[in-house]
């Protein structure tokens, strides 16, 4: 690895370090309060509190009282339906994973399905890279058409671009979760693609994955600060030398062998995204007579 991405990740090391230091001392991770929740509070304080001023103010108590009544309501039911749905979202995806096996491959890299099946698409993304959040619903379709029916097997490999650092850091959590809670990597890289849709993927984006999946903080550091390299680093080298320079791009490995170039009907997908129709031919044309 060139001296440019060390200094990324010893960089990232000091970010996350001192991130959990901050945390390990109320871990025992105390929740913070919801959106909703805190506005409630902050509402309800000023309602009280208005009614102990004098009489020539009570319009803009008044006014207060059926803010606090009206649009606090509103953006709590709207929270809680939009947390509803993205836990709809969760529970099918994490349905689907539960019932596929996982595994790692030689070099640590996480595979979704069967070993053995004939062919393996491989994926190199970023949690944030806005054209991998639009691609995902092919990798799900991809998944459930094939991966779950034993056609093929998913390899997924971290390739940091959009998401830089934050991604190293997605990463390494998912990675050293599985110490505490095993086969949780691709449902972490679930909820890490949902932080980036919301708008949440930054540096304070570890907190909603530890809390989610009830992780021990010290237990991570010590994963984190002890793993070298990590999987993000060995998807990086591996990516850079099959030709990778951005994210989403795809390969495809036939049985043991190396990992190739996808190329259907003279055209040549060496970057960017593949369709689902291209993916599709791909792997029922690997399948054995």
């Amino acid at each position: 690895m060139n001296r440019r991405s060390m200094s990324r990740i010893a960089a990232l090391a000091l970010v996350f370090t001192l991130a959990l230091w901050s945390a390990a001392a109320a871990q025992d991770l105390v929740p913070q309060p919801t959106l909703e929740a805190a506005v409630e509070n902050l509402f309800a304080a000023t309602t009280a509190a208005q009614t102990a001023i004098p009489v020539t103010q009570t319009v803009e108590a008044a006014f207060n009282q059926a803010y606090a009544a009206t649009v606090i309501p509103q953006i709590t039911a709207t929270a809680a339906a939009q947390r509803a749905a993205d836990a709809a979202v969760r529970d099918d995806a994490n349905a689907l994973l539960a019932d596929i096996p996982q595994s790692r491959g030689a070099d640590g890299a996480f595979i979704l399905g069967d070993l053995n099946a004939p062919i393996t698409i491989i994926e190199f993304a970023d949690y944030a890279c806005p054209h991998c959040l639009e691609y995902r619903a092919v990798i799900e379709q991809l998944i459930r058409d094939y991966v779950a029916t034993g056609q093929a097997a998913f390899e997924y490999r971290t390739f940091p671009t959009a998401g830089g650092q934050l991604t190293v850091l997605a990463s390494a959590i998912a990675e050293c979760a599985q110490e505490q809670r095993p086969n949780t990597f691709f449902q972490i890289s679930e909820m890490a693609y949902e932080l980036a849709e919301q708008g949440r993927y930054n540096d304070q984006l570890w907190q909603p994955l530890v809390q989610t999946f009830d992780l021990n903080i010290r237990q991570l550091e010590a994963c984190f600060n002890a793993t070298s390299p990590l999987q993000v680093e060995v998807d990086t080298i591996y990516g850079q030398s099959l030709g990778v320079t951005g994210t989403p791009a795809v390969r495809v490995r036939y049985g043991s062998g190396a990992a190739e170039v996808i190329e259907r009907d003279s055209v040549v997908y060496a970057n960017g995204r593949v369709p689902f129709e291209v993916l599709a031919a791909v792997v029922e044309a690997a399948q054995p007579s």
